[in-house]
């Protein structure tokens, strides 16, 4: 289950289905409510190196 966590001001936690999580600075997804928050954050951490081409199109995958 893929999940954006709202851990402060300044960043989120983007949990993946492997239950790793990782940081997400909070200017990626100004609302989490957006529909498309998870994906973003899945994009900008894939485009900045922090998980991997498989974890990508798994979460990408689970958002359907």
């Amino acid at each position: 289950m893929l999940a954006l966590l709202n851990t402060n001001s300044q960043s989120h936690e983007l949990m993946l289905a492997s239950g790793d999580t990782v940081p997400v600075p909070a200017h990626v997804n100004h609302q989490l409510s957006n529909p498309r928050a998870i994906e973003n954050a899945l994009r900008w951490c894939h485009k900045a190196g922090m998980i991997t081409d498989v974890e990508l199109m798994e979460g990408l995958s689970e958002l359907g």
